[in-house]
């Protein structure tokens, strides 16, 4: 539920945001590649890093079911409620483990191509250098 921001004096607003549950991670390939370094971003709130992703997921194992998280990136202050956690089924894993799986070879295949055309790597392996110094 989204209501109206209230104009301030001062040019100040005011805004309350109920966002939809979110995950650690965006989208499928990030789950299969990892979190990247910018963190999330939740519709409505903004960029939360992965400390504070880290944080509000931690809320579920502590006794204190409420936090406030203070966006490094933007002038919001956020509360946040633990609500529950939604353990991945093994019918969902069960369909998304071909393309986890093909996306992670895709991408270490492309580390190894890019690693292997590196100029460095290439006058390592043909010992350009060590001619060089000669």
């Amino acid at each position: 539920v989204l209501k109206e921001a209230m104009a301030r004096p001062g040019g100040n607003a005011i805004g309350f945001v109920q966002p939809q549950p979110f995950a650690r991670v965006s989208n499928r390939y990030f789950a299969a590649m990892g979190r990247p370094e910018t963190g999330i971003s939740v519709a409505g709130v903004g960029q939360f890093s992965n400390e504070d992703v880290d944080g509000c997921f931690a809320l579920g194992d502590s006794d204190e079911k409420k936090a406030i998280v203070k966006l490094a990136d933007d002038a919001k202050v956020v509360l946040v409620g633990w609500v529950e956690t939604q353990e991945a089924t093994v019918t969902e894993f069960d369909g998304l483990k071909t393309s986890l799986v093909a996306q992670m070879t895709a991408f270490r295949r492309r580390d190894a191509v890019t690693s292997w055309l590196d100029p460095d790597q290439i006058r390592a392996r043909t010992e350009f250098n060590a001619i060089l110094r000669r």
